[in-house]
């Protein structure tokens, strides 16, 4: 890596996650509070190949797409190519075929020097992301407090929590990829089915007015769900077989929240929402809005996800406790709310390569919606709760 890839790398970084930390907090102040991942998202969109890549192609290659004399040399590699294969029209003939192999052979060593130099410079970015996914995974980890799995139904419940989820992601890729499971599939799911975010005060009072004794069977839930999901993620990591060892830093984070009295210091869940803005801005500079969309399906499919969790959660509160259809969904909901997590263990895979870039691009768009989605996620509980009282469950 050359001397001046570092600094560069990281004031490319150190900018995106400022504007995004600054974009959210504008947000905020316009009365969208639900934002952060959406500033990090509509940031590293402008700074990225389709924003500032068109308008401003020197900054960009010097600071956020790195390898620019690597990929140079691709580029003219692939116009000898064409040139020789132009020259040789008029004439009615065909380039040598050891003149052809020649030129395809530097053509093949350009672009893998083009990957090399490129996997060079996101190596900062990379371990950065990875550790502002840690202190985010710190406040979002479903494994805060010293919870006792094994009891109260979490199990049962934590398994529904995570299988439905899971289920529709393999059904959605198997589908569209018509192959089998591949790696990348597993590091998708464990992203996705993590969840289980810490409860706020007023969701634990009403879910101890709905639940009474029974209301522990959330908290063995939450710590279930996390512990199936982080053992997930470190099963294919250890199978995988990559140098994908940021992949497990938030994960690690996730797992070493376990034992906090009950949640983050205040003072850490107020920086959370900038440093997700941050983490998720410095992944999406990476990406080409352009050209690693894949339309709407696989965007719609991580959205439902998330109700997913919820009413799966919702199913085995219900089944395990016979608790009533109506009170079990309005108990577990809180359970959905993953959105910030995922956002940050996304932005670690799509800066690891461990999944595709339509993928990672699909899975923070998706992050941010069910983010701006939080008023609508209120007043289904506002309706849940006025139908709980007009039936006389609460």
């Amino acid at each position: 890596m050359a001397p001046a890839s570092l600094p560069e790398s990281l004031l490319g970084c150190a900018v995106a996650a400022a504007l995004a930390a600054g974009l959210g907090t504008l947000l905020r102040g316009c009365g969208i509070r639900a934002s952060w991942i959406t500033a990090g998202v509509c940031v590293g969109a402008l700074l990225g190949a389709g924003g500032l890549g068109r308008a401003m192609p020197a900054w960009h290659d010097r600071y956020v797409a790195g390898a620019v004399m690597e990929r140079r040399e691709t580029f003219v590699a692939a116009r000898a190519i064409e040139l020789a294969q132009m020259a040789a029209l008029p004439q009615g003939a065909r380039v040598d075929s050891d003149d052809l192999a020649s030129l395809e052979s530097q053509l093949h060593a350009a672009q893998e020097r083009e990957r090399d130099a490129k996997a060079n410079f996101d190596q900062p970015a990379l371990w950065l992301v990875a550790l502002l996914g840690a202190f985010v995974m710190v406040g979002a980890s479903p494994l805060l407090g010293r919870t006792t799995w094994w009891r109260h139904g979490g199990p049962a419940i934590g398994v529904w929590h995570v299988a439905l989820p899971a289920a529709m992601v393999v059904l959605t890729l198997s589908v569209m990829d018509a192959s089998q499971p591949q790696a990348w599939w597993m590091y998708a799911i464990a992203t996705i089915s993590v969840g289980c975010a810490t409860l706020g005060s007023r969701e634990t009072w009403t879910a101890s007015r709905m639940l009474g004794a029974g209301v522990r069977s959330l908290d063995s839930t939450r710590g279930m769900a996390g512990v199936l999901a982080l053992a997930l993620a470190a099963l294919t990591w250890w199978t995988d077989g990559r140098d994908a060892t940021a992949w497990m830093l938030p994960w690690g984070a996730m797992l070493a929240a376990w034992g906090l009295a009950s949640e983050p210091p205040a003072k850490l869940m107020r920086l959370a929402g900038p440093v997700t803005a941050g983490a998720v801005a410095i992944a999406m500079t990476r990406l080409d809005v352009t050209a690693d969309w894949r339309g709407w399906i696989v965007l719609g499919v991580f959205v439902a996800a998330e109700d997913m969790k919820w009413l799966g959660a919702g199913v085995g509160l219900s089944l395990w406790s016979r608790t009533g259809w109506t009170r079990s969904l309005r108990a577990t909901m809180p359970l959905a709310d993953g959105s910030r997590a995922q956002a940050v263990l996304a932005s670690v895979a799509v800066l690891e390569g461990l999944i595709p870039a339509w993928m990672g691009l699909a899975l923070l768009v998706s992050a941010a919606a069910v983010e701006l989605l939080e008023p609508v996620r209120r007043r289904t509980a506002l309706r849940l709760d006025q139908s709980l009282h007009a039936s006389g469950e609460a």
